[in-house]
Order: C-alpha cells, then sequence, then structure tokens
C-alpha cells in the first residue's frame, strides 16, 4: 500500500525529508496499563476494577496506533505535506514560497525524549500546530534548507 504522500507527489516532485509521530503517543495506554497492573499486584483487585483501566489502555492505545501508524509528514523539493489520521482525515499541504515561518515548540519533556510541535505560518494566516513529531528541529531544517533553494 503506497503512502498519502507518495500518492500525491507532483510531477518531477521528490520527497526530501519524511518525518514522523513519536512513540510518545504511546504514553497515556502505556499509563492505563501500569494503573491495571498497581489494581492487580499491589491492592490486590481482581475482579471488575481491574477491568476498567485495562479497557481504557486498549481504547486509548489502539487509537494511539492508528495515529501512530496513519500520521504522515514529508518535505518535499516544492512543498510540506502533511497528512493526519484514518478514517477522519487532516491534510495540509503548502507551497514553500507561501512558508512565512515554522514555529517548533519543546517542553522539558520534549527536549529529553526528542518530540515537539511543529507550527507553520504561510503568509497572511498561521497554520494549526501538529503536535508530537519526532525530531522537529530536523524537519524544520529541511524545510528551510529547501527554502532557500526555491528560486533557484
Amino acid at each position: 500500500m503506497t503512502s498519502y504522500i507518495d500518492n500525491n507527489l507532483l510531477p518531477d516532485e521528490k520527497v526530501i525529508h519524511r518525518g514522523h509521530r513519536h512513540w510518545i503517543v504511546f504514553g497515556w495506554p502505556i499509563a492505563w496499563v501500569f494503573i491495571s497492573l498497581i489494581f492487580v499486584l499491589r491492592l490486590g483487585l481482581m475482579e471488575k476494577v481491574f477491568l476498567l483501566p485495562l479497557f481504557i489502555a486498549l481504547v486509548t492505545g489502539f487509537d494511539a496506533f492508528i495515529d501512530y501508524t496513519q500520521s504522515e509528514l514529508a518535505v518535499t523539493n516544492r512543498r510540506i505535506m502533511l497528512k493526519m489520521g484514518w478514517l477522519s482525515r487532516s491534510s495540509m499541504e503548502i507551497a514553500l514560497e507561501n512558508i512565512a515561518s515554522i514555529n517548533v515548540e519543546q517542553s522539558l519533556g520534549g527536549r529529553f525524549l526528542g518530540y515537539g510541535t511543529l507550527t507553520f505560518n504561510d503568509v497572511g494566516s498561521a497554520r494549526s500546530p501538529y503536535k508530537n513529531i519526532s525530531d522537529p528541529f530536523a524537519f524544520r531544517k529541511a524545510a528551510l534548507d529547501q527554502l532557500t533553494n526555491v528560486g533557484k
């Protein structure tokens, strides 16, 4: 199965850099698994109380898996392309010559673990932030490198 980005490349357009979601999107499901284990091992609750956090872990884990595997980010020689979601899809494509700035925000945890939020601003308007992106500074650098090549 080919990706959204590969299916939507223009003639003579090539992918320069691909980004992806960070594994931190699995943080809440992992936390719910630990809560389930605490209920069973520490509190000795093996009945229905144990099932609720385990169910929450499964639901949030499935959602995180879909988010992680179905999100695509790329810098091409002409534009930036992003696609998030599976059943409910959100995509953004912005021509490199229309980019005014690319902002990166990182929390303390994001700095240690290597993830952050990317916000693309084009001429005249701001875009939505894209959260939990792995190595956001590498993605921004690749985009800015291509931006300097536009028009050459």
